[in-house]
C-alpha cells in the first residue's frame, strides 16, 4: 500500500511539474531555415509550387515506407497530398496561399494533432539568384506545450536545411543543362568597351545592306586612326518594330584606345550583366536565339533588356561553311 501511494505522489508531482512547465513555456512555436539557389525567384518558386516535385527533394522522402497519394489538384492554391508511414504517421499538406515568385503558405495536418503552418519566402539576390526560407509556425495548447521542451530545435531545423539543401542541387542542376529552344543561355558580365557606331531605322530586309555599306567605313575609321579593333563587327538593336518591320539599329566595332573621329558617334557600353547565346548557322536563322532568348526571360521574370548586340564573330570571308558560323548574341540587363 504505501509503495501504491509513493505511485500516486510521484504522479500527483509530475502532473503538478506539466502544469508549471506549461505555464512558462510558450504555446507558440517558429522553426525556419535559409539558403540561398542560383536560379531567379520565379523559377524556385515554381519548383516548390508543383507538389509533386516534393518527391525530388523533400527530406523525408528517404523513409522507404512512406505513400504518397495526390489531391485533384498537384500545383499552385488548394494542391493537396497525404501520406502514411510506419515511421512518420499520416497527414496531409494543402497549398493555402501562393503568391507567385514571393511566397506560399501550407496547412500541415499530423494525425489527429492541431494544424500548422508551413511557409515559404523567395526573395531576390545578386546575380539573379534567390533567398529562399522555409519554415513552420504551429501552436500547442496549455499544459500540452510543456512536452515541446523535449523537442529537439536543432533536428527539426536540420531537417528544414536538409530538404533546401536537396532543393538547391536539384534546381541548379537543372538550370546547368537546361536549353531554350536547343540553346544554352549564359548570365555573363559584359566588359566595359568603347564603340564607333552608325545608327539609324532601317527596314528588316535591308539590314544586309546596311552592314555592307557601313562596317568598311567604321573600320576605314579606325585604321586612319591606327587603333585596334576590340572584339569582332557588332550590330546594336536598341528597339524591334516587328510589325511595321523596321528596327532602330547600329552597325558598330570595338576599339582599344582614344577616341578615333568625330565623323562617327562614340559610345561606351558595359560594364553590365548581359544573357548571352553563341549562335552558329547563317545569319538568317539568328531569330531562334532571340526567341530562345525571350523564352528564357519569361521563365526567369526577366521583364526586359536595354540593349541586344550581335557580334559577328567568324568572318565569312574566311569560312564558307555557313554551319560554323559564330554569331554571339547579348542582351544587356537593367541593373
Amino acid at each position: 500500500m504505501k509503495f501504491v501511494k509513493i505511485v500516486l505522489g510521484l504522479v500527483a508531482l509530475l502532473v503538478v511539474l506539466v502544469l508549471l512547465v506549461g505555464l512558462i513555456q510558450p504555446k507558440d512555436f517558429h522553426f525556419e531555415s535559409s539558403t540561398e539557389i542560383d536560379a531567379p525567384p520565379g523559377v524556385v518558386f515554381a519548383k516548390v509550387n508543383d507538389l509533386k516535385s516534393w518527391e525530388s527533394w523533400g527530406p523525408w522522402m528517404a523513409d522507404t515506407t512512406i505513400q504518397v497519394s495526390y489531391g485533384e489538384k498537384t500545383e499552385g492554391l488548394d494542391a493537396s497530398y497525404s501520406w502514411t508511414s510506419e515511421n512518420q504517421g499520416k497527414g496531409t499538406l494543402k497549398i493555402i496561399e501562393a503568391v507567385p515568385g514571393e511566397s506560399l503558405k501550407t496547412e500541415i495536418n499530423f494525425d489527429e494533432q492541431q494544424p500548422a503552418n508551413g511557409f515559404w519566402k523567395f526573395e531576390p539576390t545578386e546575380n539573379n539568384g534567390t533567398k529562399v526560407t522555409w519554415g513552420l509556425d504551429f501552436s500547442v495548447p496549455w499544459p500540452f506545450n510543456a512536452f515541446m521542451i523535449l523537442n529537439n530545435e536543432e533536428q527539426t531545423t536540420q531537417m528544414f536545411s536538409t530538404g533546401l539543401s536537396n532543393l538547391k542541387t536539384v534546381i541548379e542542376t537543372e538550370e546547368k543543362n537546361k536549353t531554350y529552344r536547343g540553346f544554352k543561355v549564359s548570365l555573363i558580365d559584359f566588359p566595359a568597351k568603347n564603340y564607333l557606331i552608325i545608327r539609324d531605322k532601317v527596314s528588316f530586309d535591308k539590314i544586309a545592306d546596311f552592314y555592307a555599306q557601313n562596317f568598311p567605313k567604321l573600320a576605314g575609321a579606325l585604321a586612319s586612326a591606327k587603333l585596334e579593333m576590340d572584339g569582332m563587327p557588332s550590330g546594336f538593336y536598341y528597339e524591334y518594330d516587328e510589325e511595321n518591320q523596321v528596327t532602330d539599329m547600329a552597325a558598330a566595332i570595338a576599339y582599344k584606345g582614344d577616341s578615333p573621329t568625330d565623323q562617327f558617334a562614340n559610345v561606351s557600353v558595359g560594364p553590365a550583366k548581359a544573357l548571352a547565346i553563341d549562335y552558329y548557322g547563317d545569319y538568317n536563322g539568328v531569330g531562334e536565339a532571340h526567341y530562345a532568348m525571350d523564352e528564357y526571360m519569361q521563365a526567369h521574370g526577366i521583364a526586359g533588356q536595354k540593349l541586344v548586340i550581335e557580334e559577328y564573330v567568324t568572318d565569312p570571308g574566311s569560312e564558307p561553311d555557313t554551319s560554323k558560323w559564330l554569331t554571339r548574341v547579348f542582351y544587356l540587363l537593367e541593373e
